[in-house]
């Protein structure tokens, strides 16, 4: 191994010419008198200036506080700081406890790129509170957290740079969010009928037939249902049951209502404040339209583990979410315009369509197939599908939402 020319300790690793070698390992002294290495790739003209860098890294003296220490001050900013919604921070702590079983007792000074990695892939096998091998999707947002907290750290001037930076992310692995097929949608919500009419029962319908995310129809209360539509202005955290805002302005709106959801929530409007008055509690509008056995506001993991519990019971096997994707899926090839769909589903841009809406080749077909009987017939008029103008596309069946010019289709009809 050649030793090149320079200053310090700059060595090729290759057996190369020094123009042509591009692996190189550093060598200098750290402010205590210890030698450290690091390895680089690059040009020789690279390597020197990385070099300088390495030098002015090891200059000043690193802290050695440990990383358990110092994400627990971490965190304590964050929350003093008033900014990240509590929420954010309680995903924060349970990441952090991940994070403190690998790297906690370290000082943070000694958790380098190798540590950091080998440490990740301990906590994915296992090495982790719940013992369980973990998702690349839950690693993302451990990588993600652990980032931010050594980014800080460097900030602070306790680490000379943040190792993560060096590291690649874990893949997110979350299986594609699908929608029902449409008869598998009626079948549901036939079997919907024959179960008892309750606060699940319900929630399930607002997110099917409105479209609303699981913490949005926990959020709900009387006052938002009015005059034939869904207002939505709030959200129910997961972890915390904190009621917030939604995201962003274009999660405020309006979602008019099928008949079907229409005359359940009045059906169970009756059925809620009868419940509520044996529990001494007397329904108002603030009330919350999806309650729990004891009359408060449901809890938005409570619902989650009904569904995994009762979807069987429905005809279907899907996350909670899947019901509000098939709803837009549904809107979309029923003819919604852009506009309408990106309103009505909450989205600040229609690019989400793209995450949200899925194909539908027998709509497409449909579609194809209504535009050539109009060509047939010499005319360009004829049925509409759906009720909204503009339509881009058509439903699985124009049986199923096709009618004469004039009467309103049965199963997607939106009520002004």
């Amino acid at each position: 191994m050649a030793r090149s020319k320079g200053e310090g300790g700059i060595t090729r690793l290759e057996d190369k010419p020094k123009a042509n070698c591009r692996l190189w390992r550093l060598k200098a002294v750290d402010w205590g008198g210890k030698t450290r290495y690091r390895r680089f790739h690059g040009t020789y003209s690279q390597a020197e200036a990385a070099m300088r860098r390495f030098k002015a890294e090891l200059a000043s003296p690193m802290s050695d506080e440990t990383f358990g220490a110092y994400s627990r001050r971490w965190l304590d900013r964050r929350r003093r700081g008033g900014e990240i919604s509590g929420q954010t921070l309680s995903e924060n702590e349970v990441e952090l406890r991940r994070l403190r079983m690998e790297f906690g007792d370290l000082p943070l000074c000694a958790i380098d790129r190798a540590r950091v990695v080998d440490g990740l892939a301990s906590i994915k096998g296992g090495a982790n509170p719940s013992g369980r091998t973990l998702s690349g999707t839950t690693m993302s947002k451990t990588f993600a957290t652990m980032r931010m907290v050594m980014r800080e750290a460097a900030m602070d001037g306790l680490i000379g740079s943040n190792p993560l930076d060096l590291v690649r992310p874990p893949k997110r692995d979350t299986p594609e969010k699908q929608a029902l097929p449409f008869d598998q949608v009626r079948r549901a919500l036939a079997m919907l009928e024959s179960l008892p009419l309750d606060a699940h029962t319900v929630a399930v319908r607002l997110m099917l037939l409105a479209g609303l995310r699981r913490s949005e129809a926990v959020g709900l209360e009387w006052r938002d249902v009015r005059g034939g539509m869904v207002f939505v202005s709030r959200s129910v955290a997961e972890r915390t049951g904190e009621v917030k805002e939604p995201k962003t302005a274009a999660g405020v709106r309006a979602v008019p209502m099928l008949p079907q959801l229409a005359s359940s929530l009045e059906a169970w409007k009756v059925a809620q404040a009868s419940q509520l008055s044996l529990l001494g509690i007397e329904q108002a509008p603030e009330t919350p339209v999806v309650t729990s056995a004891v009359g408060t506001r449901m809890r938005a993991q409570n619902l989650a583990r009904w569904w995994k519990r009762h979807m069987s019971e429905i005809g279907v096997d899907c996350r909670p979410h899947e019901l509000r994707h098939t709803f837009l899926t549904m809107l979309a090839n029923s003819g919604a315009s852009a506009a309408s769909l990106r309103s009505i589903a909450g989205w600040s841009s229609i690019e989400m369509a793209s995450v949200y809406v899925h194909d539908d080749m027998e709509a497409n077909a449909a579609a194809v197939g209504m535009l050539g009987s109009r060509f047939s017939s010499g005319t360009l008029g004829g049925t509409r599908c759906g009720t909204f103008s503009d339509a881009r596309n058509v439903s699985q069946s124009t049986e199923e939402y096709c009618e004469a010019p004039g009467q309103v289709p049965k199963d997607v009809r939106i009520v002004p």
